[in-house]
């Protein structure tokens, strides 16, 4: 007598309708737009992941890449109202090109505005969290008016402006 062996295979259908391609404008100037808009706490939670050490202060030019980043994986989850870690293999690239691209603007604003003033940005490029709580906004205005115009310069500009 031979003994047959079944083979049940469960299959689950997803009842869930597909997700659409959402297509995400990732240009620096609707990024600025949206950091623009953001609250002291969202700004924090940017500064957070770049203060590996927590004491306040962060290497500019590597902390900053490492703001523009989450606040960009920020402007991401905002568009396509998902969660990052569920999308973002599609963005991963382009947002770090983004975050390198803002980051040297912005230093470029930084440097012109902080040379020889003794500020928090000073020479050894560290930026303390005051100073970026202070000041990042309004300096990343004058980024988004570069930009729109690169012949403006030194512009008094505040947020409301933009």
């Amino acid at each position: 007598r031979k003994h047959t062996q079944t083979n049940l295979h469960k299959v689950v259908i997803n009842t869930d309708p597909p997700r659409a391609q959402i297509e995400i404008n990732l240009e620096q100037t609707a990024i600025t737009q949206h950091i623009l808009q953001l609250s002291t706490i969202r700004l924090l939670k940017a500064w957070t992941s770049a203060d590996v050490t927590g004491d306040g202060q962060i290497h500019i030019t590597s902390g900053l890449h490492l703001i523009f980043l989450h606040l960009i994986y920020d402007y991401i989850e905002h568009e396509s109202n998902r969660k990052m870690n569920t999308i973002q293999f599609e963005y991963d690239r382009r947002a770090k090109r983004l975050s390198s691209e803002l980051s040297k603007r912005f230093h470029r604003v930084l440097e012109a505005k902080c040379s020889g003033d003794g500020s928090d940005a000073d020479k050894n490029c560290q930026m303390s969290k005051h100073f970026y709580l202070e000041h990042f906004q309004q300096y990343l205005c004058e980024c988004k008016e570069q930009l729109q115009s690169p012949a403006v310069q030194n512009r008094e500009c505040t947020i409301e402006s933009c």
